[in-house]
């Protein structure tokens, strides 16, 4: 007997849908984690988006800073090259000219590259050496002579084995007071020989009176050699940017070529001399060199504070000589800073230089006023300037600022006293000095100072020390200059202490008389008004006018706030 079973059309659907709740549960967790993955996988692009965004902002920024820093330094070495005061930038390492094609780059085949583009520029100039020795010289070129033709007697296995002998050659022609280095292996500037007013290898960098490149008689001079020439000559102008002109010598003993490189508004060019006459050519580039040089009077060692200074090198680098002097007068003394007296490119510049000599030089007392910068004697044709205070800073105690301002005042007092004034007082002229265990002022650069007699003339001074009563013109014009004119700086002055975030920003380079004036010029003028209708300030604009000292000292009374 057989049995069937029958299936209902209930019992049917029930099963299959038991079967699929069956298979949601199985595909349930699929979904759940494909779902996940695609949130992760949008979380995760929006952030790749977000870091993208990010990155390029903050690559944007950096490029804005990078450019900012370019147009910073550009800046900077546009005001060094323009510099009225010729700084020198005395530092250990290279220091970068922006004339200098080839010191980022060695060998002899960039040394070609940098002369074959100066030819092609028309920047070369090449002729022969027209030289007669003055009849004052003959003693030292017969000498010469004699040490060169032992030279050209003699075989030597390389050029270095000859340096002792050529070099003997150049201290016969060299001037009194200068001395010849073997420089061949000397890693700031390997040129052969050096020329220097200074016998200290250490700094001879910055006393270069010519140079000398030798090559072995069989040696052919080449394009690689006239533009090594370029390169170390160049490497001289930058640590001595107020040279205008460079003299230096390439020669294989039989060919020689004088080179007379000269710099103007940033730039260079370069006149090759050749002769067949080593001497004629050693003896005129020195000469050249030795007669180019300004000739001061006694020429003066300042000791100044001239902190602020952007490169400077230890006072143990300095010539022994001058170390019992310095730390006598000033034993806090730790850096030094030089300004050359070679000849300036302009003859205001120039002009200044020697004005500043002379100027500090009247104000020089046996008593070292403290409020003065002073001064030192020495032989060397450059002026050292050293420094043992530091700049005011936006921060000062109290007291500082009162030290300041009553400081200046009595240091003023005592210019005007000599019969000088001064013309560009401003805070960056006076430095800090800590005396007794308290910071004092002293008032420095004199390279505007002229004799209080000096009648019509024109003003030189910063912006910030204009006089009024000339401001207020609408044309520049000249002057007859008075004491009382230092006097209405100082109080500008006492405004940059007491409102340094006023001044910040203020364009000082476009204040002066005008008939179309300047917005700076206006807010100057302005402030004049200003103060001099000060129930206040008014006093002091009145006493700077009669140059009444004492009621200026009174201006010291605003600094005073909370103790630190």
């Amino acid at each position: 007997m057989s049995s069937s079973f029958k299936f209902s059309r209930d019992d049917v659907l029930a099963e299959i849908m038991s079967s699929i709740i069956d298979g949601l549960k199985i595909v349930q967790p699929l979904i759940t984690a494909y779902t996940q993955l695609q949130a992760s996988n949008k979380e995760a692009q929006r952030k790749f988006e977000q870091a993208t965004i990010e990155s390029m902002e903050k690559s944007l920024e950096l490029t804005k800073a990078q450019t900012k820093v370019e147009m910073l330094q550009n800046n900077v070495n546009e005001l060094l090259i323009e510099s009225r005061d010729h700084i020198s930038m005395l530092q250990d390492g290279p220091m970068k000219s922006r004339s200098t094609i080839a010191m980022e780059e060695s060998g002899s085949r960039t040394r070609a590259r940098l002369w074959d583009d100066l030819s092609r520029d028309n920047r070369v100039q090449s002729g022969s050496l027209n030289f007669s020795p003055p009849s004052n010289k003959a003693e030292d070129l017969a000498t010469a002579k004699q040490l060169l033709d032992t030279v050209l007697g003699q075989s030597w296995p390389d050029e270095v084995s000859m340096y002792l002998s050529l070099n003997k050659i150049l201290e016969a022609l060299t001037p009194e007071g200068t001395f010849v280095h073997d420089t061949h292996s000397f890693q700031k500037l390997p040129v052969d020989s050096t020329i220097s007013w200074k016998g200290d290898l250490a700094i001879t960098l910055f006393h270069i009176l010519t140079i000398v490149e030798w090559k072995s008689l069989d040696t052919e001079i080449i394009s690689s050699h006239k533009g090594q020439m370029v390169d170390y000559l160049l490497a001289v102008k930058a640590k001595v940017p107020a040279h205008t002109q460079l003299h230096g010598v390439l020669s294989n003993l039989t060919t020689s070529f004088v080179f007379e490189m000269t710099f103007a508004q940033g730039n260079y060019d370069v006149r090759v001399l050749r002769t067949d006459n080593l001497l004629h050519a050693l003896m005129y580039a020195i000469d050249n060199t030795f007669t180019s040089a300004i000739v001061v009077r006694s020429t003066e060692i300042f000791a100044s504070t001239m902190g602020n200074f952007i490169a400077t090198v230890q006072l143990r680098d300095i010539p022994a000589s001058l170390h019992p002097r310095v730390t006598k007068l000033f034993p806090r003394a730790t850096k030094v800073v030089m300004k050359t007296s070679a000849r300036p490119s302009h003859t205001s510049q120039q002009q200044s230089f020697l004005n500043e000599v002379e100027m500090t030089k009247r104000v020089c007392c046996l008593d070292r006023f403290v409020n003065v910068v002073q001064y030192l004697k020495d032989e060397s044709p450059v002026l050292f300037m050293f420094p043992h205070g530091r700049p005011i800073g936006d921060k000062e105690l109290p007291l500082t600022m009162r030290n300041i301002v009553q400081g200046v005042v009595d240091g003023l007092k005592y210019i005007h006293d000599c019969n000088i004034i001064h013309r560009d007082l401003r805070r960056s002229n006076v430095v800090l000095v800590k005396q007794q265990g308290h910071y004092q002022p002293m008032i420095i650069d004199f390279g505007c100072a002229v004799d209080a007699d000096k009648k019509q003339i024109l003003y030189e001074g910063s912006a910030l020390a204009y006089p009024p009563r000339i401001l207020s013109i609408n044309s520049p014009t000249l002057y007859d200059p008075t004491k009382g004119d230092d006097l209405f700086a100082l109080i500008l002055m006492v405004q940059t202490l007491l409102f340094p975030l006023s001044f910040s920003g203020f364009d000082v380079r476009k204040v002066e008389p005008s008939l179309e004036r300047s917005r700076e010029t206006q807010r100057l003028l302005d402030l004049w008004t200003a103060l001099k209708s000060s129930s206040y300030w008014g006093q002091f604009y009145h006493a700077a006018d009669r140059q009444d000292y004492n009621s200026l000292k009174e201006m010291s009374q605003p600094f005073v706030t909370l103790a630190p």
